[in-house]
């Protein structure tokens, strides 16, 4: 896997335990080494001992070097990185009945601070699911969906938390069909970034050598390149998408509820009509039938938003 370079931020006990495991895990697979997560004995057999030797080395040296001080001093006697590994779980990842009762209870209590914006809200969120993933405790899409939900305040998301209980399953992912030019689109309250797999959507393409993008199920994929995308819409008009990760893993493209957030857009339900605004501008706007929302306009190929519990 060669010479990709990741920057990855020291685990100091301050931050979050769960999501520097998960990057670390990730970091050992790019580079070929995670079979040193397990013991010795079960590396693959058609390995030299040679290469193990070198794969157990590098796995226990890039764990040590992604440890602050304070951490380290704890985890400091532990020479192979299964072991390191483990250690860190059992510190860090505690499955007793206290801290699964702290996790819970901050998930059933979640509400949206004032003045945050809906990027860090739902940040927040996935960060409470994963630690209680790291535990074993897995939370339904329908409750995760209810729980995002009742966390918005009333006075401003009233009429969206109503349309999307009655039409939709899973947490905040809509599809957005774009007929024949190129596939299914997801507008994914949960993914960091716009996303696409198909490189041939790209006007504007360069490639980049490493870097991951967060889906809304929590799931690290790797980037090859970023560019941008350009859509039609209603009465002839044009959107476009920037900063545009292409990820060929997944299966279908995702356009980030955060990144039209960061864009200055919002989006609006009423009456069963869907819009997304970006200042006086109307520049998406759907009508809801049987959870399936359909663009509004003169267009060569209609838009559908669709609920989907699938990437």
């Amino acid at each position: 896997m060669g010479s990709a370079k990741f920057n990855l931020e020291k685990f100091i006990k301050k931050n979050n335990f769960g999501l520097w495991r998960v990057k670390m895990r990730a970091l050992l697979v790019q580079y070929g080494i995670q079979d040193a997560l397990v013991s010795a004995e079960k590396i693959k057999d058609v390995m030299t001992e040679k290469e193990k030797i070198e794969i157990l080395e590098k796995a226990h040296i890039m764990i040590i070097l992604s440890l602050g001080d304070k951490v380290l001093r704890e985890v400091s006697k532990e020479i192979t990185a299964s072991s390191l590994w483990t250690k860190l779980e059992c510190l860090y990842m505690t499955k007793s009945l206290a801290n699964r009762l702290f996790l819970k209870q901050k998930l059933y209590s979640f509400k949206m601070q004032p003045g945050k914006g809906i990027e860090d809200h739902l940040d927040d969120f996935n960060k409470i699911i994963l630690d209680l993933e790291n535990i074993d405790i897995s939370i339904e899409d329908q409750d995760q969906a209810i729980i995002v939900l009742n966390s918005l305040p009333m006075e401003s998301y009233e009429h969206f938390v109503d349309t999307m209980i009655d039409g939709y399953e899973s947490v905040g992912v809509m599809v957005v069909t774009i007929g024949d030019s190129g596939g299914d689109r997801i507008i994914d309250s949960s993914c960091s970034s716009n996303v696409c797999p198909n490189k041939n959507q790209f006007w504007d393409y360069r490639k980049i050598d490493g870097g991951t993008v967060r889906l809304g199920n929590n799931k690290y994929c790797v980037i090859v390149g970023i560019g941008s995308i350009k859509l039609q819409l209603s009465g002839g008009t044009h959107s476009e998408l920037l900063q545009v990760r292409h990820v060929p893993e997944i299966k279908k493209n995702l356009i980030s509820v955060a990144m039209l957030d960061k864009d200055g857009c919002s989006i609006k339900v009423k009456n069963g009509v869907l819009k997304v605004h970006k200042g006086q501008k109307i520049i998406m706007k759907g009508t809801i039938m049987n959870c399936v929302n359909i663009l509004q306009g003169n267009t060569s190929n209609n838009l559908i938003f669709v609920a989907s519990r699938e990437m």
